[in-house]
């Protein structure tokens, strides 16, 4: 964890909307380090299978294409803080990234951020956000699952 909490570039405000382009928009923004999801947490499942090998599952949490609800001092969003622990994983775990599958889905709460903006302008800011996402996640993800 960060040692202190960056938020989102152009954020709203009372009197303001913004030109936010980064979740988290609503919790998030007057929580520092936490998330607008509610609910929801991390997990992992392991099992092991015989031969001393173990299989895991593990769900990672994020609420938009792109945010900066969880930091560290080397990351500034959370999908790079995602990408830096499942790097770790993989190393601890002597992992190969072709080893992995990442199912993942954002665009619910990015709906948020399209407040005062046109259609396109939206439409252009997620897409970007989402390029950028997928473009972590191919580096530790052998497949990838929308």
């Amino acid at each position: 964890k960060a040692d202190m909490w960056n938020p989102p570039s152009n954020a709203r405000n009372e009197t303001h909307v913004g030109n936010q382009t980064q979740g988290p928009y609503d919790f998030g923004l007057k929580n520092p380090f936490c998330m607008d999801l509610l609910g929801w947490k991390n997990e992992m499942l392991e099992s092991s299978i015989g031969n001393n090998k173990t299989r895991f599952v593990e769900k990672l949490c994020l609420d938009y294409a792109s945010d900066v609800e969880q930091q560290t001092p080397t990351t500034r969003t959370s999908q790079e803080t995602m990408i830096l622990y499942i790097t770790n994983q993989l190393e601890r775990r002597n992992l190969h990234v072709h080893d992995t599958v990442c199912v993942t889905n954002v665009g619910i709460h990015d709906q948020k951020l399209c407040a005062g903006k046109s259609d396109e302008l939206c439409l252009q800011i997620y897409l970007q956000n989402v390029g950028v996402y997928l473009n972590l996640l191919q580096k530790v993800c052998g497949d990838i699952v929308w």
